[in-house]
């Protein structure tokens, strides 16, 4: 975290005196931006066009669980979980659902059905 700020800031000044002022050595920020990343890393910038090639496939609206399912079934092992952290670092959600219409309006100036049945729909307790 130390070393991306400083990486960031780089133009604000000395390399020297950011990492005095994030307290952390010159050699250890100059090891980590040389330092070759992760067979981790490497395997998720890998699969990184997958899921977007999966998401534009589907017309963007698919989520973790249904791009999970199309890597899965191109032979590829992996995790939802992983999938959705993967999505998330690329800023990419699934499409919502709609907004469901209310067809139902009780505030309404429409006479009410008389009740036919003559059935009493007053409760004498709660429960009742």
């Amino acid at each position: 975290m130390r070393f991306g700020f400083i990486e960031g800031h780089r133009c604000m000044g000395p390399l020297k005196v950011l990492c005095r002022a994030m307290q952390v050595s010159t050699s250890g920020f100059m090891s980590w931006r040389n330092h070759a990343p992760g067979p981790r890393r490497q395997r998720d910038t890998a699969l990184a066009p997958q899921i977007a090639a999966s998401r534009a496939a589907s017309r963007e609206t698919y989520g973790s669980p249904r791009i999970h399912a199309d890597l899965r079934e191109a032979g590829e092992s992996i995790s939802r979980k992983r999938v959705a952290r993967l999505m998330s670092d690329m800023g990419i959600a699934g499409a919502s659902g709609r907004k469901r219409i209310r067809t139902t309006d009780s505030n309404h100036d429409n006479p009410v059905a008389e009740n036919l049945l003559d059935r009493n729909f007053t409760a004498t307790g709660p429960n009742q």
